[in-house]
């Protein structure tokens, strides 16, 4: 026997300036529900336990990889990591080359100016 019955009730919905839902109720609810008093089957419970092993399957396919899908996501990282630091270095590589060009530039270029000042000290 199951009954609802519902006595001066009232339940409201609003709508929020972000999006979202205020509900509300208020009155007198009464719910009865007699005592469940049947069993149940070994067959009833073996199918309820296969769709919730279904179910965490499912569950646990969508979440996790497996680990051969992790080694070979590792493997593209650290490929991914080798590549930028062989792009890195040439950087390096070019950077330090042109940082030594200016300085011998610097260098001549101080040179010449201690030429010339020598040159009129000695006028």
């Amino acid at each position: 026997m199951k009954k609802d019955k519902i006595k001066t009730a009232k339940a409201w919905i609003e709508d929020l300036s972000d999006g979202s839902y205020n509900m509300g109720f208020y009155g007198n609810l009464n719910h009865m529900e007699k005592g469940k008093s049947g069993y149940v089957t070994h067959k009833q419970l073996d199918k309820k336990l296969e769709v919730f092993k279904q179910e965490l399957l499912v569950e646990f396919d969508q979440r996790y990889v497996t680990k051969a899908e992790f080694k070979e996501f590792q493997i593209e990282v650290r490929e991914g990591f080798r590549i930028q630091g062989e792009a890195m270095n040439a950087r390096m590589d070019r950077f330090e080359s042109l940082v030594l060009k200016s300085l011998e530039s610097i260098n001549n270029t101080l040179i010449d100016f201690g030429k010339r000042i020598d040159k009129l000290e000695s006028k």
